[in-house]
């Protein structure tokens, strides 16, 4: 025989006996499981695409005859013990997960144990992780996982929920009113063959098939809602008398948006329709586990076209309908929470879990006196849980933490906030890590329940990423601390950036990064002397929101509060940019191991993209640079921004030669890097979508003239009101202060039964030639005011009055009307140009200003023709 024979020969001798002695691979589920469909092709498929290898999937209920030698990874303990009798599985309690190895012989036994398929899917996913941190990990793993959070929910769809370790989706636009038919109604108000009826069956088809996907994951289904929120029909029928405040005319109906107040929780037939939805939205819908309920911001206030609603206590605005004025702010939320619990808990045996969120400091969500008063009202509190998040206002940076929490003998569930609304939402890194884990040190001892996790949302508008990783670290690091309570943020952050690169100085250096970014967002956001004064609420000053770059209102309370610190804000903005900068030179360092890593899985997806995602070394590196790229445009272009106005400011107060210098740098700095952010930043993929101007390019003009014309002119203001404005009906009715200028004069208001008198404004509400009116009187909404001021000027000439006003406005100058415009409409600069002639000597101004809703104010300037000032112009004190 020939040596090549025998060659051949013993090859497949060899492969015949390996192949006899070749060991199965098996991953088994429980039972009636199935791998293809949620929950279980999540945990499968991190498995698999972790495991790297041929392994086969069954379900308990569809083995072989016999399990041969080899690895058994599986989530039944009856399999387990089958498959190796010897062991004795731990027994999980609640909230807990045991992952352990067992080896004997030729088997190799992996088990997951827990009590909840959500638990037992989480369990899968951190050992797919754990695995691909360290592939040895698959022959020796003894974990043991346990959260003291009995209620984990998620604002994310299911896959994500479940891989994250999530219990419960949160359910988002789900208030009952845009499911029911008021079936008991009389008279009923949707009626069959009408749009609205229609409406309701649409509407009903989605949240079905919403509920039966989450059903179908294993997860419990919350539902969040705000309150009041009706049909827009109810107020349109016979109903209205019986649920609408008093008073409300046809027009501010049609103009609700905004009133803070709508329905009355003073009329008894509101609070039986109230109930009468509730009773019938939770007959209808049995797969809804929770309903969770807030007063204090309600997002369908005033006309949404199809629904209205109101904060249940009005936004702190007075109340002047007889029925429910005399209750107070503690009964209203008192008789809500009471007449909820009476159809969600005792008729229809649900959890009822309600917010604590409102608008205002020193309420209901942190005042632990008003909290306290407010449950000691409450009559019942059987599965009756409070959300309330961990800030004492909303998601900042510098934010006290919530005082409610130190209140004992209430279970309380968390909110926390991944996707940052004020701090670029993963369009950039901006890691959580120090403030949850104070949050978490906080609340340890505290009676907190559970945790819900915004994974996504908040906020109205972008920037919107392209690729969700920042943001993930976000959500990674809650998810760990949830079941890992005491671990520290720096090394969640190496974990997480070691799950998606192999090379541990790689992962080491996007740790770094996201370690260092919350102190680059805090210095590009804030202004220290400025936020540590505001801890309560709005320490950024809200100069950006969402993707938006604010303007002078803006910017001007901000300055007037810190102008002292000029210089030190501007360092502030300046390390910003030097931080962002070392997070470029870190990534730079580890650019060629990240480059050469063939690819990279994100199992992850946001709720309107792909999941299981791949992507190449080199095109993950260009995100991360890209998207640190972005920041440092976006960094470089606000502390240009910033450092001009607050620089033209101080030049202002001056006169110093060198502050119009230094400003008039700083704006060719901010032109230069505008064009390149919407060029050449523009033009990068994957980043996110830019932040756009929202007042900044109009600051920015006014910036240049401030520079060239720096004098101020500081009128002295007085005001009365207020008068009626009620179907906009303050334009046209001439009130007394119209027939004669007599600031010693007292008139009767009808709107409020009182008699007004002038009032000098406070500068507070003098904002440069801004005079702000929005809280000067009560009430604030659709009322009618008057505003007086007096100049000299030296001789009589044609000046140019520059106005912009919020809402419509009249202008008399020494008794003659010289100005009218009935709109409604936001505050802007120089909205309004209008030629008058002034006298030589004294010159009196009147203006009367028109509210609607939300805010009130003008702009006020005086000009020659050609924009410069006017010579020898100069305010007149008044005096009554």
């Amino acid at each position: 025989m020939k040596k090549r024979e025998i060659f051949s020969i013993t090859f497949w001798l060899w492969c015949l006996v390996s192949l006899a002695f070749a060991q199965s691979k098996w991953i088994v589920i429980p039972a009636g499981s199935e791998p293809d469909t949620l929950p279980w092709s999540v945990v499968i498929n991190d498995l698999l695409i972790a495991l790297a290898d041929d392994w086969q999937v069954y379900t308990a209920d569809n083995l072989p005859e016999h399990l041969s030698p080899g690895t058994l990874i599986t989530f039944d303990s009856k399999i387990a013990r089958d498959f190796m009798p010897a062991i004795s599985p731990p027994t999980p309690q609640s909230n807990e997960i045991f992952i352990k190895s067992y080896k004997t012989g030729t088997k190799k036994l992996i088990i997951v144990i827990a009590s909840g398929v959500a638990e037992k899917i989480y369990g899968g996913c951190v050992l797919a992780e754990e695995i691909r941190l360290n592939r040895a990990r698959l022959s020796d793993i003894n974990l043991h996982l346990r959260t003291p959070f009995q209620w984990r929910l998620a604002s994310d769809n299911e896959e994500n929920a479940l891989r994250y370790g999530y219990n419960a989706i949160v359910i988002q636009k789900a208030n009952p009113s845009r499911f029911v038919f008021f079936k008991e109604a009389s008279p009923p108000f949707i009626l069959p063959e009408t749009y609205a009826y229609q409406r309701t069956v649409a509407n009903r088809r989605w949240l079905r098939e919403r509920l039966h996907s989450v059903k179908s994951a294993g997860l419990l289904s919350f539902l969040v809602c705000d309150e009041f929120i009706f049909p827009i029909e109810l107020i349109r029928s016979g109903w209205r008398d019986s649920v609408v405040e008093r008073g409300f005319t046809e027009l501010q109906l049609e103009n609700l948006w905004g009133t803070g107040r709508i329905f009355c929780i003073g009329k008894p037939q509101l609070i039986n329709l109230y109930r009468m939805k509730y009773d019938e939205f939770l007959r209808d819908f049995p797969e809804v586990d929770a309903i969770m309920l807030r007063l204090g911001e309600n997002r369908s206030e005033g006309r949404t076209g199809d629904y209205v609603g109101n904060a249940v206590y009005g936004y702190g605005k007075p109340y002047y309908c007889a029925d429910c004025r005399q209750i107070s702010y503690t009964d209203r939320i008192a008789t809500i929470i009471n007449e909820t619990h009476k159809e969600v808990v005792n008729h229809h045996k649900r959890l009822y879990v309600h917010r604590t969120w409102d608008l205002h400091t020193n309420k209901f969500n942190n005042n632990p006196a008003v909290f306290r008063t407010i449950m000691d009202k409450v009559t019942d509190k059987t599965n009756l849980i409070l959300s309330t998040k961990y800030t004492y206002g909303d998601f900042w940076q510098y934010m006290k933490l919530n005082p409610t929490f130190e209140v004992k003998g209430v279970p309380r569930i968390v909110e926390i906030q991944c996707t940052r609304e004020y701090e670029g939402k993963g369009a950039f890194p901006m890691y959580i890590g120090e403030e949850v884990r104070r949050a978490f040190d906080y609340l340890k001892d505290k009676d907190v329940v559970g945790l819900w996790s915004w994974h996504h949302g908040g906020g109205g508008g972008g920037p919107e990423p392209k690729i969700d990783f920042w943001n993930q670290a976000n959500i990674y690091l809650v998810s760990y601390l949830c079941w890992h309570p005491e671990a520290r943020p720096e090394q969640v952050a190496l974990r997480f950036a070691k799950l998606y690169l192999q090379n541990p100085d790689t992962a080491k250096a996007i740790a770094d990064i996201l370690i260092l970014s919350d102190d680059a967002v805090r210095c590009w956001g804030y202004f220290k002397p400025y936020s540590e004064k505001h801890q309560e609420w709005a320490p950024s000053g809200l100069w950006v929101r969402d993707d938006l770059i604010r303007g002078e209102p803006e910017l001007f309370k901000i300055w007037r509060e810190s102008k002292e610190h000029v210089d030190e804000i501007i360092a502030e903005k300046d390390r910003a940019v030097s931080i962002v900068d070392t997070m470029i030179s870190r990534l730079e360092s580890v650019k060629d191991t990240i480059t050469s890593q063939a690819k990279i899985y994100f199992p992850w997806r946001h709720s309107q993209g792909r999941r299981d995602v791949f992507i190449s070394g080199t095109s993950f590196y260009k995100f991360l640079r890209n998207s640190l790229a972005y920041e440092r445009s976006l960094f470089k272009l606000c502390k240009h921004y910033i450092a001009a106005y607050f620089v033209m400011r101080r030049y202002r107060d001056s006169l110093n030669p060198a502050d119009k210098t230094r400003a008039e740098q700083e704006l060719k700095d901010w032109e230069k890097e505008w064009q390149r952010y919407n060029s050449e930043i523009a033009r990068l993929p994957f980043i996110a979508s830019l932040y756009k101007d929202d007042g900044m390019l109009r600051t920015i003009k006014r910036i240049r003239y401030y520079l060239r014309f720096p004098q101020k002119l500081e009128l002295e203001w007085w005001a009365i009101g207020p008068f009626d404005n009620k179907d906009k009906v303050g334009f046209d009715t001439v009130y007394p202060p119209e027939r004669e200028w007599n600031l010693e004069a007292e008139y009767v208001s009808s709107l409020i039964g009182k008699k007004v008198k002038w009032q000098k404004l406070s500068s507070e509400y003098v904002l440069d030639d801004f005079v702000d009116m929005s809280d000067v009187f009560a009430p604030d909404d659709w009322i009618t005011m008057y505003i007086t001021t007096a100049l000299y000027l030296p001789k009589e000439q044609d000046v140019m009055l520059k106005i912009g006003s919020d809402d419509a406005i009249k202008i008399w100058v020494n008794g003659e009307l010289v100005h009218a415009n009935n709109v409604y409409r936001a505050a802007k600069p120089d909205e309004d140009i209008v030629k008058v002639k002034f006298r030589r000597g004294e010159n009196r101004i009147l203006i009367k200003l028109m509210e609607g809703v939300l805010g009130c104010g003008f702009y006020f300037r005086i000009t020659r023709p050609d924009d410069s000032p006017v010579t020898g112009l100069k305010p007149l004190p008044l005096s009554r």
